[in-house]
């Protein structure tokens, strides 16, 4: 795996080069306007790559994001469903 063999005592460059590609795959996934299973995948990536700083820090950045996004699919008028979510 990309980061198993990553730990405190791994180099800088080595951490950041593999944060970065995980960053990059992280921001591709997109599941459209299932904006429940973005949060899911969002959320599994925090609990696999919980040793990687950089990969929870655009994971905070993303749900964000995914907060905006539901705003704007409801144009500002939320519903039961959606009021829950955000």
């Amino acid at each position: 795996n990309v980061h198993d063999s990553l730990d405190c005592l791994s180099p800088m460059g080595e951490t950041a080069y593999r944060g970065e590609l995980l960053v990059r795959f992280i921001e591709k996934v997109d599941f459209g306007k299932d904006l429940e299973q973005q949060l899911n995948f969002y959320v599994e990536c925090r609990a696999v790559f919980c040793n990687l700083d950089m990969v929870k820090d655009r994971l905070v950045l993303c749900v964000s994001g995914l907060a905006v996004k539901a705003y704007r699919l409801v144009k500002g008028k939320h519903s039961k469903k959606t009021a829950t979510f955000v």
